[in-house]
């Protein structure tokens, strides 16, 4: 009757320690889950939090990216790559490369000889002035007086030869002004002759002061 009781005791003893090992594991476990589901929030929240910032340094790198982008320009005959921003910095730029094969102006047939960098400048000479192109005369004045000759206009190709020649007739003086070239149809011109002038002198002997041959360009 004793061990029975005994025995019933420590069943009951028995099924109290299982209870309460199982409601200690219960709590345990929900502390467990309770403490996940907070440190899932807490991990979302941070996701959240650089989310925003990811999203904030990508619209930074768009803006950058803007900030960065190139275009091709024409500018001054040149095609030219640069910054969006800077185009303003080229005035008479236009958006896109420089066209291909830009046609080449016409070359010059007509020409003007005068005494100047202006084509309407008369032409100096102390006495006597020829002119040739390709060995024909242009110009050729012989009355053997200082005077100023009207510029002589002229027919002729680029590479052909102009002749140049200045006589003293008055051995005590001459003179022979600068002779520019000028393209009749442009206003391309260039300077062939810096000019002479020896003043006036006795004791002088009459003849060929200047001889020069010159190639027709611009």
């Amino acid at each position: 009757m004793k061990a029975m009781a005994f025995d019933g005791m420590a069943r009951n003893l028995g099924d109290v320690s299982t209870r309460r090992s199982f409601i200690r594991l219960f709590s345990g476990a929900a502390a467990m889950g309770a403490g996940m589901v907070l440190m899932n929030r807490a991990e979302s929240s941070a996701r959240g939090k650089g989310h925003g910032k990811t999203k904030s340094e990508s619209h930074g790198n768009v803006r950058a990216a803007g900030k960065g982008k190139k275009i091709t320009i024409c500018f001054n005959g040149a095609t030219r790559t640069i910054p969006k921003q800077k185009f303003a910095n080229f005035p008479g730029a236009t958006k896109g490369a420089c066209p291909t094969g830009t046609q080449q102006p016409a070359t010059c047939t007509s020409w003007i000889i005068s005494g100047g960098a202006d084509r309407t400048t008369p032409i100096s000479v102390d006495d006597d002035l020829q002119i040739m192109v390709n060995g024909v005369n242009v110009l050729n004045d012989t009355n053997g007086m200082a005077q100023n000759i009207t510029p002589v206009a002229f027919t002729a190709t680029v590479g052909q030869s102009i002749g140049v020649v200045a006589r003293d007739v008055n051995p005590a003086c001459r003179s022979l002004s600068p002779l520019w070239l000028h393209c009749a149809t442009s206003t391309q011109k260039r300077q062939l002759f810096a000019g002479n002038n020896d003043g006036c002198a006795p004791g002088r002997t009459a003849g060929t002061f200047v001889s020069e041959v010159y190639t027709i360009s611009v």
